[in-house]
């Protein structure tokens, strides 16, 4: 009798745990969307348009994760492709797609690709517009958002990357591979076009937000500069030395693929509303 009831416990904890990995990875974007609005703060001044964002927003700061090295910025050779750290990647991509849901949640529109200056000159990255929907509220403020990436004042911060940008194995500390694909018909277009949920026609869990691309891809994490996606050619730039690739899309999941996926399917969830025929299965 207790070894019936001790292979029924183990049964029903597999069934739990399994329960948990399948609710993490197909969950429906609107039960993430109402968990995004239940913790998102309000916009800070400049994203909505209501303010210039050259100050903090007016939010109580919750802390910041931890591991953030010392950094240089400037030359230095990246070496060649390695292996990416799998479990920081999907859990640090995770934490920067539902950041990007939270902003979305706030504002009612995805982050455009960078914030521009009033003559239209990309400043920062679309990376420091979500911090402060990624517990990063205390860093955001020490940014002027007026003032390009490399300014005197905001060059600094690029020492202060937070951990969950640390992805890739970038070779250069403060440098990440969590890289927007750019394009027209893409959730980032570039430019001041911000793309509502509504945009998003072929459906958010088929749309790619970000890529995590090769060590030798990857930018300064406040520098707006992200990937031009080419049909033509649409994993360049992707992958590692175990010819793996991530993708993070735009209802918060982060899939695994190999180097060997069909270009076909990329090119397909690249798009927001190309009406194309999403083979989901490649992803997973």
């Amino acid at each position: 009798m207790w070894k019936r009831e001790r292979s029924k416990r183990w049964a029903i904890g597999c069934g739990i745990f399994a329960g948990i990995l399948v609710g993490c990875g197909t969950a429906g974007y609107e039960q993430r969307m109402n968990d995004a609005r239940s913790r998102s703060p309000a916009a800070p001044a400049g994203d909505d348009g209501s303010g210039d964002g050259s100050t903090a927003p007016d939010m109580t700061d919750r802390g910041a994760p931890d591991g953030r090295g010392g950094a240089r910025v400037g030359g230095g050779a990246f070496s060649m492709r390695k292996p990416i750290r799998h479990a920081e990647a999907l859990g640090h991509g995770r934490n920067i797609a539902v950041a990007i849901l939270n902003y979305e949640a706030a504002t009612g529109a995805f982050p455009q690709q960078a914030k521009l200056s009033s003559s239209g000159q990309p400043l920062l990255s679309w990376r420091v517009l979500i911090l402060p929907y990624m517990e990063e509220q205390a860093l955001y403020g020490q940014f002027n958002m007026n003032e390009p990436w490399d300014s005197p004042q905001n060059l600094p911060l690029v020492q202060r990357m937070p951990t969950n940008f640390d992805l890739g194995d970038a070779d250069e500390p403060g440098y990440t591979a969590a890289l927007a694909l750019m394009g027209p018909d893409t959730l980032f277009p570039g430019g001041e076009k911000k793309i509502r949920v509504g945009e998003v026609r072929d459906g958010t869990s088929r749309t790619i937000a970000f890529v995590i691309a090769s060590p030798d891809r990857a930018v300064p994490w406040t520098k707006p500069e992200d990937i031009n996606f080419d049909p033509a050619n649409p994993t360049n730039g992707l992958g590692d030395a175990d010819g793996q690739m991530y993708f993070a899309f735009a209802d918060g999941g982060v899939m695994r693929v190999s180097e060997s996926v069909d270009p076909t399917a990329v090119n397909a969830a690249a798009t927001r509303s190309g009406g194309e025929t999403v083979d989901m299965s490649v992803f997973r």
